[in-house]
């Protein structure tokens, strides 16, 4: 089994981070948040539930491993949370 390094504090640091800054400085390319079990969450998503992120545990779908932009990804991104399109800057 491989090591596991996701923290809660590294969780709870994204999540604040995400809700506070959802849109890169460079393009204004929104972000979302990638979950240790590879879901995504968008940002409004993350914000509205600041608490989950608090009481995160591994793999229960609220513990955000890294934060991503829709500018690195070619195929449409789908909040697993809400269903939103998590749209690029210019669109």
């Amino acid at each position: 089994m491989p090591h596991y390094s996701v923290s809660r504090d590294n969780s709870i640091r994204l999540a604040l981070q995400l809700s506070h800054k959802p849109f890169t400085d460079t393009g204004g390319y929104e972000t979302f948040g990638v979950t240790d079990g590879g879901g995504i969450v968008c940002w409004e998503c993350v914000k509205a539930n600041l608490d989950m992120h608090a009481k995160a545990f591994p793999f229960d779908g609220w513990m955000l491993d890294s934060i991503d932009c829709v500018c690195n990804h070619a195929d449409e991104i789908m909040c697993g949370n809400c269903g939103r399109i998590i749209n690029s800057a210019s669109e």
